[in-house]
């Protein structure tokens, strides 16, 4: 039987366990399926909780974790601050050498005081276990990099959902010109995805097909480089939803397109309600001039 954790069972345990060592455990295993190294620190006598490393970017970092989930108060007590920035030197001597940036961190439960996120200043970042568990979802989507994790842990005090939001943007982009690329290898936009597919489409053709239709999908900027992307990732053995014709003609393969869906995983329901949206902006566009 598999030692990793699910995702639903980290994220419920995030909102119910207290105490050590049950919450950190939990918080401990959050960061493990961020596919960060997590080792605890064992001593319990006014230390910090956890230590996550982070080895794959260029320059790797390590952050600090003090865990704590207030049980009967409304806020985590601010007193957390000094244990943590107490603690830090002695755990930069330790890992300093080899993870030469670090980050101290505070996740909390239920939230922060305004005195708490102003004391934090901008050393101390404070993570709520809803803030985390909003991270937790993304990534199983998405599979944020640890160089764009780095990001949430250079936030000032408080981590707020916009943040996290932001890791998505060029991920979301990407997969809107994924929808449109698609969308312009059919015939007829508004037909099921299964009928009516082009025959052959040149890529310059494609560029200007998909740059056409970007706004209904709110997608701003789009180069030929981010079409060409596209068509690569599209074509890749992995998903080959697209085919290249030894003429460098495009076509849809003759794959269906609830095993297209299946190939993109998690991705597959946002690629879906992107699709919706734009089949059904443009039949709206179009009953519009009909009755003009």
């Amino acid at each position: 039987m598999s030692l990793e954790k699910t995702l639903e069972d980290i994220t419920q345990r995030l909102k119910t366990e207290n105490g050590r060592p049950n919450f950190e455990n939990a918080v401990a295993d959050a960061f493990r399926f961020l596919n960060f190294q997590v080792d605890p620190i064992l001593e319990t006598d006014a230390e910090s909780d956890l230590i996550v490393k982070a080895s794959l970017p260029q320059k790797p970092y390590f952050v600090i974790l003090e865990c704590t989930a207030a049980q009967k108060k409304k806020y985590v007590s601010y007193k957390k601050l000094g244990q943590i920035r107490g603690n830090a030197p002695k755990y930069f001597f330790q890992y300093g050498r080899d993870f030469p940036t670090y980050y101290k961190v505070i996740v909390g439960r239920p939230a922060f005081s305004e005195n708490m996120k102003k004391r934090a200043l901008e050393d101390v970042v404070l993570l709520t276990t809803n803030i985390l568990t909003r991270l937790l979802v993304l990534h199983s989507i998405y599979q944020f990099s640890q160089d764009e994790l780095r990001s949430v842990f250079e936030t000032k005090s408080e981590v707020k959902e916009e943040k996290i939001n932001e890791l998505v943007t060029p991920y979301l982009k990407n997969l809107k010109i994924h929808v449109l690329v698609f969308m312009a290898l059919l015939d007829e936009p508004t037909s099921e995805p299964e009928k009516r597919k082009r025959e052959g489409l040149p890529i310059p053709s494609l560029v200007g097909l998909v740059d056409n239709m970007s706004w209904f999908l709110g997608v701003k900027e789009v180069t030929p480089s981010d079409v060409t992307n596209a068509v690569t990732e599209l074509s890749s053995s992995l998903e080959r939803i697209v085919q290249l014709s030894h003429d460098e003609r495009l076509t849809l393969t003759s794959i269906p397109f609830n095993v297209i869906l299946e190939k993109l995983g998690r991705q597959g329901v946002i690629f879906r309600n992107l699709l919706s949206d734009f089949q059904s902006k443009i039949r709206l566009m179009k009953a519009t001039t009909d009755r003009s």
